[in-house]
């Protein structure tokens, strides 16, 4: 899995994009470039269609001649590399067939389709057999489909009337062929009469599946919306981001997009996406069921909102978490090490275990958390979050495995912190639904504490971040040591976490001092 969160920025990757001429500028091929350029990719472009429209609507359709098309493709297509298509519109079923003849022979392929069956303003885009073209010839070699409401409805057959009728139209297309399936929920008050201020696009694989819930964002200029979240999506494909992070990206840049429309002589206009998206409120909240129709998106309405992390001496107030000064964060697996730390003026620690009888953890936590209250610490249990209410600890620390598990709730209503492991897009948006008391963002260089699947963040990519989580008290992890402390304190982290620089040292005592006096010194 990639974290890659910048895009190179004299080598761009290729996003081939197939669909229709909007001569009014606004969708089809003209907001695939548009998006792809500005998440950092390039286009090429495979005409399926002119047509001649404008705010009023579709007034004539012209298909591109087979043969035109396939040359089109063929001329785009380099099987030196990688290719990442999104398929937009389709006017006629020998092009599905020309498709799915010069894609099925390349081995290297992410293939993202926006079924395009008809423009926002009403008209049919497709026949009959183009949609059962679609279903035949394409979804079995589609790695991502992305469907509005009426289009899953039309590919499903399933009566969309309901949050649960949503899901089963997702699986009944991945039964149809395609890997996965998000369905966009931008039609949702059409559909559903009681979602109020939440519109939440569906993803659903197999073995994995997720809401992204954002405001509603009430603009008039909603025009090429979804060619580009189909495009974006495949932008960040292209950008090595797994699917998982594409779509969560693709939301922000959707979000971005609307916040930033622009209508055009006083009509309707499009979307304007115009950088990566790198905003807090542009994250979507990230679930695994849907929320209930009570749920809110504003301010802190039915939100976990654990508190911020300040020093048990000082007033801890229910609201939305601010930025914190954690300082120095170590990282231990025995309590003598917080009697060996605590006395240099260590405020913030993190107690990880990871092996052991239950009876020796629980008293190892016991000790630690007497030694942290004696010294007025900040002390974060790992993983055994049981334990920690049990002994009345300070807060927990949980990585992504361990929050299906843990009773969230309860931990908040017991007045614990809550910190979370995070490492890309996917994570941070799941995490934020749950309005941690912090966030931890790594690795930020290679490590061998742990095993990953990521590549480590560097400081651009931790000021990426620190850009994008702007209001979330962040917490830098991953591969520091002494060398590297101040510069990755000077890209705005609240808390630099650290296992070996401290543990492994030959006088952890002086190590400590050392590091905590470049930290008051950035």
């Amino acid at each position: 899995m990639s974290n890659n969160v910048m895009h190179p920025p004299t080598s761009r990757p290729v996003v081939i994009t197939i669909g229709g001429i909007d001569s009014s500028g606004m969708a089809g091929l003209h907001s695939d470039i548009k998006t792809v350029q500005a998440m950092g990719a390039h286009t090429k472009v495979v005409c399926s269609a002119n047509t001649v429209q404008d705010y009023r609507g579709v007034c004539r359709v012209e298909p591109t001649a087979t043969d035109i098309f396939a040359e089109q493709l063929k001329s785009a297509i380099d099987l030196s590399s990688s290719l990442i298509i999104k398929i937009g519109m389709l006017s006629s079923l020998d092009q599905i067939l020309v498709i799915k003849e010069l894609l099925s022979a390349v081995q290297d392929k992410h293939i993202i389709i926006d079924p395009v069956l008809s423009a926002s303003s009403g008209e049919v885009f497709s026949t009959d057999d183009i949609k059962k073209g679609i279903v035949d010839h394409l979804l079995p070699i589609t790695n991502l489909i992305t469907p509005n409401l009426h289009e899953a409805q039309a590919l499903s057959g399933i009566n969309i009337d309901s949050i649960k009728s949503i899901e089963e139209a997702a699986k009944e297309i991945i039964s149809l062929g395609a890997q996965r399936v998000l369905i966009k929920g931008g039609h949702q008050k059409e559909f559903l009469a009681t979602q109020g201020d939440v519109v939440a696009d569906y993803f659903h694989t197999k073995v994995h599946q997720f809401w992204l819930n954002s405001p509603y964002i009430d603009t008039q200029n909603s025009r090429g919306t979804g060619c580009a979240m189909a495009s974006s999506t495949a932008a960040a494909i292209a950008l090595d981001y797994s699917y998982e992070d594409a779509v969560v990206i693709a939301k922000m840049a959707i979000n971005q997009g609307l916040r930033n429309s622009y209508s055009v002589r006083g009509q309707k206009g499009p979307i304007n996406i115009s950088q990566f998206p790198n905003q807090q409120q542009d994250i979507p909240l990230l679930t695994h069921h849907y929320p209930e129709k009570k749920f809110s998106l504003k301010e802190k309405e039915e939100l976990l909102n654990f508190p911020p992390a300040t020093l048990p001496n000082k007033k801890n107030l229910n609201t939305l978490p601010q930025q914190e000064p954690l300082g120095l964060y170590p990282i231990v697996d025995k309590a003598s090490w917080l009697a060996r730390l605590l006395p240099l003026g260590v405020s913030t620690i993190q107690l990880r275990i990871k092996s052991g009888s239950y009876e020796k953890i629980e008293q190892e936590i016991y000790t630690s958390i007497q030694l942290a209250q004696q010294y007025n610490a900040r002390l974060f249990i790992n993983d055994y979050w049981q334990l920690a209410l049990k002994h009345g600890a300070y807060g927990v620390h949980l990585g992504q495995e361990d929050l299906c598990d843990a009773d969230l709730q309860t931990i908040k209503d017991a007045g614990l912190r809550l910190g979370i492991s995070t490492h890309c897009h996917y994570e941070v948006a799941r995490a934020m639904a749950l309005r941690p008391s912090y966030i931890a963002c790594g690795p930020i260089y290679h490590t061998n504490t742990k095993k990953m699947p990521w590549i480590p963040h560097g400081l651009e990519g931790f000021a990426y971040w620190r850009t994008c989580l702007s209001q979330q008290t962040l917490v830098a992890i991953g591969g520091i040591n002494e060398d590297r402390i101040e510069n990755i304190t000077k890209q705005g982290a609240n808390g630099i976490a650290l296992i070996s620089a401290i543990t492994q040292a030959q006088d952890p005592e002086t190590m400590t001092l050392n590091l905590m006096k470049k930290l008051d010194h950035t």
